[in-house]
């Protein structure tokens, strides 16, 4: 029997005025063959498992109403008896479990809230305390967060004396916030680390008395030793002339110092750079944060002047404007690169931004630690920009670059994707991985692989996704090429066809890595005619997407 969602038994049960109606009651027969077998049972001492044992009734012996039978009908009739029999108790069974089950659920009803008060207060408080920090860390709902701490604060007293003993609950603030709500999580979070965010989150509707930023940050400031991350969001809504998207309050607070501020995120939605003075400093360029790690911007930059972030390991910036236009970002951009040369993992998003003849090469900047680059290129994008971004960009110890194309629509007068990639790989060679995502986009690459091998000959990993990346030739590489790839994942890759991917093996096969050598295909429809070919020039080498996961299961590698 299968349980309902509601925890009541889902047999055939149906209530009728307050009374139970069961299924059709069984026959006495029926009971006499259950009792004998029963009391075959008890004298077998509760032991049924012996070959030699039956635990029913021989045929016949529970109804001596069939006819008389032919000698040589006895072996089928035998069967035939028996089976219906059992077919019977069966069916009894069933009609007794689901009675018992019934009953289970009706006793459970009237012992739950028991059991409920019981088991809360037997649940100790430092398991309780860690439950609760856990489910406030993991409900990720800007809009309804603050109502986490509230809500269990009302399941019962025990509830409520564990909840208020638990600060991390209370850690987060918003200026969405009435000043009520405000001044009781700063007062019941205590001495923990403070989450700040301020400003207009899109699609986040501030309660009905919320407090202005001015009395925010007012309250907010008084704690700011404590704030450990702090997120600023305008959504337009918040221009103010002269200041732009950023409140003129903000500006109030120009030297904090944050010793525990360790993430800082900067957002401006639906921007139009028009209402906005980029050459205006940045609110935060005063403030001193010796442990900040993460920097965030949506149209924001860490201002050049900012050199009080020695910790600075990661860095990622999204310039979108709502209108496609022609400013100096880029000089800013390679202000912030220059001041923290301690990055390590940095990734770029670019949409609607375009070149000015009037620009002038930009200086080099050396980034000595940076593993990690991640580039994406998302609407119209002046090809000359990104090339003389990346030719101002060294980094000597690039271990992973991935690129992402996603722009359906492309001018490509303006934006050349082949040429983007070709710059891009002049001057930035990984020595791991590299990734090549064009899923959403359209505009087809040529030679991939041509250009793959021959600029990055000493990565292991390839990662290649979309259907517009294509190899039309396989006279591109030669036995005395150091190719040292090891892993290939092709995800979607229609414009690759079969005998470039067959040259590829042949070729692959005269290296040393060819024993470890992975290729993945996920989805490939190209090259679906020909797995059995594939098969036979990889063998276990190839897998597809239930071999990939499996494989990076092993690997102890995320999913793909």
């Amino acid at each position: 029997m299968v349980a309902s969602d509601t925890g009541k038994p889902s047999g055939d049960f149906t209530m009728f005025a307050g009374k139970t109606s069961y299924p059709s009651p069984v026959s006495l027969e029926t009971i006499d063959y259950l009792i004998a077998a029963l009391y075959r049972l008890k004298e077998s001492k509760g032991v049924s498992d012996n070959e030699d044992f039956s635990l029913f009734a021989s045929p016949g012996d529970c109804d001596s109403t069939h006819p008389p039978i032919r000698s040589e009908e006895v072996d089928f009739v035998s069967a035939y008896t028996r089976l219906r029999d059992l077919k019977k108790s069966g069916g009894a069974l069933s009609t007794v479990l689901q009675a018992v089950e019934h009953e289970i659920w009706l006793q459970q009803q009237k012992c739950n809230p028991l059991a409920l008060r019981t088991g809360i207060k037997s649940l100790l408080k430092d398991v309780l305390r860690h439950i609760l920090e856990i489910g406030y860390e993991t409900f990720e709902d800007p809009q309804k967060h603050h109502t986490f701490p509230i809500a269990v604060s009302g399941i019962s007293q025990y509830f409520r004396s564990v909840a208020l003993a638990t600060p991390r609950i209370w850690n987060r603030i918003n200026s969405s916030y009435c000043i009520e709500h405000l001044e009781t999580f700063i007062m019941r979070s205590k001495a923990v680390d403070l989450s700040v965010v301020v400003g207009a989150i899109p699609g986040v509707s501030p309660s009905q008395n919320r407090c202005s930023v001015e009395e925010f940050m007012a309250i907010a400031t008084k704690h700011s030793a404590r704030w450990s991350k702090f997120e600023y969001h305008s959504d337009g809504s918040l221009l103010v002339e002269g200041n732009g998207y950023i409140h003129p309050s903000l500006y109030s607070y120009p030297t904090l110092y944050l010793p525990h501020l360790s993430e800082l995120t900067c957002c401006k939605y639906h921007y139009d750079p028009r209402f906005d003075d980029i050459n205006h400093a940045p609110f935060f360029s005063g403030w001193d944060m010796p442990n900040l790690t993460h920097f965030y911007g949506l149209n924001t930059m860490l201002d050049w002047r900012v050199n009080k972030a020695p910790l600075l390991q990661h860095g990622d910036i999204i310039i979108d404007p709502s209108i496609e236009v022609a400013w100096s970002w880029h000089w800013r951009f390679r202000s912030f690169l220059h001041f923290a040369p301690q990055l390590s993992n940095l990734e770029l998003g670019l949409s609607n931004v375009a070149w000015s003849d009037n620009e002038t090469e930009l200086p080099v900047t050396v980034l000595p630690q940076l593993t990690k680059l991640a580039i994406t290129i998302d609407g119209v994008v002046a090809t000359k920009l990104v090339t003389e971004f990346f030719k101002a960009i060294k980094t000597p110890l690039i271990l992973t670059l991935v690129l992402k194309f996603s722009n359906a629509d492309v001018d490509q007068t303006r934006t050349d994707a082949n040429s983007m990639l070709r710059a891009i790989l002049e001057n930035s060679k990984p020595r791991v991985s590299f990734e090549l995502d064009a899923m959403e986009h359209s505009s087809p690459f040529h030679d991939v692989l041509q250009l793959l091998t021959s600029k990055l000959p000493s990565i292991g990993v390839l990662i290649l996704r979309g259907s517009c990346i294509h190899s039309s030739s396989s006279d591109w590489i030669t036995r005395e090429d150091p190719l040292q790839l090891q892993t290939v994942i092709l995800e979607r890759c229609d414009g690759l066809e079969y005998y470039v991917v067959e040259k590829f093996a042949e070729l692959v096969k005269a290296r040393p890595q060819w024993d470890n050598f992975r290729l993945f295909h996920l989805d490939c429809q190209s090259l679906q005619p020909f797995i059995d070919e594939l098969k036979e020039s990889f063998g276990h080498r190839l897998l597809d997407q239930f071999g990939a996961l499996k494989y990076l299961q092993q690997m102890k590698l995320l999913p793909l």
